[in-house]
């Protein structure tokens, strides 16, 4: 709805701030928005918030006067469908500049579609880090737009601060113009409520090589007042880190520099990295180490004396 009220104010920009018509508003309602979603309810409620905007857009008068206002948009404008499979079936027709995105954070390939669209990934580019579902929306978005159309798109904090996603991250930054990430994981239970946490960024990316010398943005979101009462959010001017390209793809450190406050702090972590870390000297040790822990049965108990060195006279 959001991305219909955009074309309805770029209509208006052009054509001296006008209303539109009602014949206005279903063409490019028609033949500008595609959306496609598994779920059917939410395809329903995307074509009824649909038909609220253009009820929003036109005057009272016009409106009350108005007949046969709202075209069908199920199984045309919006489509239940899993999305791999209507992009390789042609159903998203056209040119597509603009893909807005709220992909499934799931390490699991969930449709038929989707498990095809990964075998193709595969083929061409080896494995896809955890075989995370949201990272083969973002390749396959990138793919379907023209030169020069702009992405959008939700992904998991993973893509920036797990080690698993480093070369899929990397490659993607060195063959996309990565305009803006969005950086929201400050601000716990952004999207539910309850238990759920899911910490989330949003990469802004343009379909065309790098630009030369043009820097990334990476905007650190806070938790304020405004975002606990769902308003807006706050930023300042040092939540917005500029990162050349090249520091992008060189430096992993960056980003969680830059929830520090960024500048001298990636300088500081670096000099830190010049020391000898724990892991290598556990193995110059020749420790047993290992991550993670296992949590002990209950009932019986018995002795460890690997861990408590009972019996070793210290």
């Amino acid at each position: 709805m959001e991305a219909y009220k955009r074309l309805i104010l770029h209509w208006r920009s052009k054509h001296g701030w006008e209303k539109p018509t009602q014949d206005v508003l279903k063409e490019l309602l028609v033949k500008r928005i595609r959306g496609v979603d598994i779920e059917p309810g939410a395809v329903e409620l995307a074509a009824f918030s649909l038909c609220l905007a253009i009820c929003d857009a036109l005057d009272k008068d016009v409106l009350k006067k108005s007949r046969k206002l709202f075209p069908m948009l199920i199984d045309g404008t919006v489509e239940e469908s899993c999305f791999f499979k209507a992009v390789e079936e042609g159903k998203i027709k056209g040119k597509v500049g603009v893909v807005l995105g709220n992909p499934p954070f799931i390490s699991e390939l969930t449709t038929e579609g989707a498990k095809r669209a990964y075998k193709d990934y595969q083929a061409r580019h080896g494995k896809l880090p955890d075989r995370q579902l949201a990272y083969l929306f973002l390749h396959v978005s990138m793919e379907l737009l023209v030169k020069g159309g702009i992405l959008s798109m939700v992904q998991q904090y993973n893509f920036l601060y797990n080690e698993k996603p480093l070369s899929f991250r990397q490659s993607f930054i060195r063959r996309w113009d990565v305009r803006e990430i969005l950086d929201f994981i400050s601000i716990r239970g952004l999207f539910q409520k309850g238990d759920a946490d899911t910490k989330a960024i949003v990469v802004v990316a343009e379909k065309q090589e790098p630009k030369p010398g043009r820097p990334i943005l990476h905007a650190t979101f806070r938790r304020s007042g405004r975002a606990d009462a769902e308003i807006g959010f706050d930023i300042d001017y040092y939540d917005m880190h500029w990162i050349s390209h090249s520091t992008a793809l060189e430096y992993d450190a960056v980003w969680r520099a830059n929830l520090h406050g960024g500048g001298r702090v990636l300088g500081f972590v670096q000099r830190m990295n010049e020391f000898k870390r724990l892991g290598k000297y556990a193995k110059e040790q020749k420790w047993d180490f290992g991550e993670g822990f296992i949590v002990g049965r209950s009932g019986k108990r018995v002795k460890a004396p690997h861990i408590t060195q009972a019996g070793s006279g210290s």
